[in-house]
């Protein structure tokens, strides 16, 4: 019995013996849109506070309401039926005034009678209780139902003298109120206790220059920041405008409470560039370039600027040169370099 073994001598190579082919294919039109995660830094002004400069009696009513504003002058309650007024300067009333009283308190309440219409508006700053100011002061003390004067040392009055304790401190600027703190029934607070404090305003909002994972983000004016669907223009800071800070407090869950937010950053008006597979890129060393075929299996490395890469898909700057890469690269060339 005869066998046969048959033998194959037009044995082919293995797939990993055969040179790798490069692939080319062609680019196509994209549009960068810059679309970036990004944390906003929130900076808010420290609250400002109503004090109370002392006196007693019984809180009769309460004259100011939550985001309201209070200027020089505003009433802000009643007490035991007396009004309570607000003093807007840069310090506090310390002492009952006068005829003939001097000192830089005379020019806070020289201008929160004047605020009041008591006073005519004087061309100078008053630092001193002329005349003119007393009889002011006697206006304002009838008005409010408290007659007071001051007495010379033979028993004789000097003239009205004006209450210190009828003005609530808010400081040097006015405020919008935040927090009431005095409710009628109760008694008026003593001398030092806070009774009113602003909302926190936000002074200014601004792109952070690091990501939590560590990149950093290179913003200016030509990009837009989008939180809770609202649009804000920024400033070549990356700074949010002043005048787009009343909008990004609107959409935030509470005033003051946050001192970062997320949102997302991009272009205000989109480019044009290409789009190119991912693996068409050499990095070699600081440069960045594909290889473009020139016919005649000839393949040239041309620089290139990366604009945008998500998604699987890489997009250059437009090059009228590139108008198809090699996407295997690594696989073709032998150490590929952009400078061979």
């Amino acid at each position: 019995m005869l066998a046969f073994v048959l033998m194959a001598d037009d044995q082919r190579p293995l797939q990993q013996d055969i040179d790798p082919q490069p692939v080319v294919l062609p680019t196509s039109d994209g549009t960068v849109t810059g679309v970036q995660p990004v944390i906003v830094d929130l900076f808010w002004s420290t609250p400002a506070s109503a004090v109370s400069q002392g006196g007693s009696g019984v809180v009769t009513s309460v004259d100011v309401t939550t985001g309201g504003v209070l200027r020089n002058g505003d009433q802000i309650a009643t007490v035991s039926g007396r009004p309570i007024f607000v003093l807007v300067a840069p310090e506090p009333m310390y002492r009952p005034l006068a005829l003939g009283d001097e000192g830089p308190d005379v020019a806070a309440l020289a201008g929160v009678l004047t605020d009041l219409g008591y006073l005519e508006p004087a061309a100078q700053r008053r630092e001193q209780v002329d005349r003119e100011l007393s009889d002011a002061i006697a206006a304002f003390n009838e008005s409010a139902g408290k007659k007071q004067f001051r007495y010379n040392s033979r028993g004789r009055i000097v003239g009205p003298e004006f209450d210190y304790r009828l003005l609530a401190w808010l400081g040097p600027v006015e405020m919008v109120v935040g927090a009431i703190a005095i409710e009628p029934g109760r008694p008026w607070p003593a001398a030092g206790e806070t009774f009113l404090s602003s909302e926190p305003r936000l002074v200014s909002a601004a792109v952070a220059v690091s990501r939590e994972d560590g990149s950093f983000v290179s913003v200016d004016e030509t990009y837009i920041l989008e939180i809770e669907g609202v649009q804000l223009p920024l400033t070549y800071q990356g700074q949010v405008g002043d005048l787009s800070l009343d909008q990004l407090v609107g959409v935030l869950p509470r005033r003051g409470s946050e001192e970062s937010i997320q949102g997302t950053i991009r272009l205000a008006s989109p480019g044009q560039a290409l789009k190119i597979a991912p693996s068409a890129i050499v990095s070699d060393g600081s440069i960045l370039c594909v290889f473009v075929p020139q016919g005649d299996d000839r393949f040239e490395p041309i620089a290139v600027a990366i604009l945008d890469s998500s998604f699987g898909v890489t997009l250059i700057a437009p090059d009228p040169r590139i108008d198809a890469v090699v996407v295997n690269p690594q696989d073709v060339f032998d150490r590929a370099s952009c400078n061979s």
